[in-house]
């Protein structure tokens, strides 16, 4: 992709951390970038030049965002075989659904600042990339309140060791407890 069309995602995505921190603290809550990488697997399904195309798109949004620290895998995984888990999220691009889930182990009005912060960075790329009117693959981005497919996820992959139990997520816990 050649830089001017590079030019308007990055932009979208230092306005929407722009506008992430303004909304945030007037709502008197401070959403911080996390002091270290947030923990992402991307599980790509789908198998069409469009959609790889578009998920290498969202991956370089993703690595410019200095937020994450990104695996990606083919397929959904099977059992407790994942080398580098837990994940704080898993993002599913599932083959037969036009939906992209952003699996988490607890709801995102739960889960602490720094990691709301990458959550809500994480959401607005997703939207940004997949919902736009020039979105080769265009997916409705859904969460854990918005289906059953997500919302059903995160206990398989919570109990798998694939995910961050959400206890280390949430807001009520210090770094101590960590």
């Amino acid at each position: 992709m050649n830089l001017r069309k590079r030019i308007p995602a990055l932009a979208a995505a230092c306005l929407l951390l722009l506008s992430t921190g303004v909304l945030a603290a007037a709502s008197g809550e401070l959403l911080q970038p996390p002091d270290a990488p947030v923990r992402l697997l991307i599980v790509d399904e789908t198998h069409s030049i469009q959609s790889s195309l578009q998920i290498a798109q969202f991956a370089r949004a993703i690595n410019a965002s200095g937020l994450f620290e990104l695996d990606a895998m083919a397929q959904m995984p099977a059992g407790q075989d994942i080398a580098f888990a837990p994940y704080h999220f898993v993002l599913v691009l599932p083959e037969r659904i036009d939906q992209v889930w952003i699996v988490t182990t607890d709801f995102p009005s739960n889960l602490r600042a720094e990691i709301k912060c990458a959550y809500e960075v994480l959401e607005g790329l997703a939207e940004t990339i997949y919902q736009n009117e020039q979105a080769l693959d265009p997916r409705l981005v859904a969460g854990a309140g918005d289906g059953i497919f997500p919302a059903i996820i995160p206990g398989v992959m919570a109990v798998n060791g694939w995910l961050m139990p959400a206890q280390h997520l949430s807001a009520g816990l210090t770094n101590q407890e960590e």
